[in-house]
């Protein structure tokens, strides 16, 4: 006598907390737009005194 073996279930989906997430996501938005304005700050001071 043979039994079929049964499929597995789908795993169900972690629980998260949205809020930190959202959080977090916001924080580092934010670090990077300081980061890339001022890379692009400098990279215009720098083309101004060139070209001037």
């Amino acid at each position: 006598m043979t039994t079929r073996p049964q499929q597995m279930r789908k795993p169900t989906a972690l629980p998260t907390l949205r809020s930190q997430n959202a959080d977090a996501a916001w924080t580092a938005g934010w670090w990077q737009g300081k980061v890339t304005g001022f890379f692009l700050g400098m990279g215009f001071a720098v083309l101004m005194g060139w070209l001037k």
